[in-house]
């Protein structure tokens, strides 16, 4: 979580040299939206975004945790958490899986 801190604000301490600071414009290429904040607006979400990615990032370090403390070696944990995390993915974007609207 410190690296991915690190380098993200390298990136915009060198964004903001090379380009003035505007707004931020956001635009989803599977959902269709798009959105223009203001800067301090814009930074904010995009620091949330980046708190609630390290808290994902957790969870699947908590994960290869979990199976390395498990009587395997240390690659097949790893590739287990991996296998776990593509599996939840793929059962994600599935549409029998996702919600109708109607509670269920």
């Amino acid at each position: 979580m410190i690296l991915v801190a690190v380098l993200e604000a390298r990136r915009l301490v060198l964004r903001g040299s090379g380009f003035p600071w505007k707004g931020m414009f956001v635009s989803g290429l599977k959902i269709h939206y798009s959105a223009s904040w203001e800067p301090l607006k814009g930074f904010k979400l995009y620091a949330a975004a980046h708190v609630l990615m390290a808290i994902n990032a957790s969870v699947v370090l908590g994960m290869g945790f979990m199976f390395s403390c498990f009587n395997m070696k240390p690659a097949a944990a790893t590739i287990l958490a991996l296998s776990f995390l593509f599996a939840s993915f793929v059962m994600e974007h599935i549409r029998f899986w996702r919600s109708t609207g109607n509670g269920f």
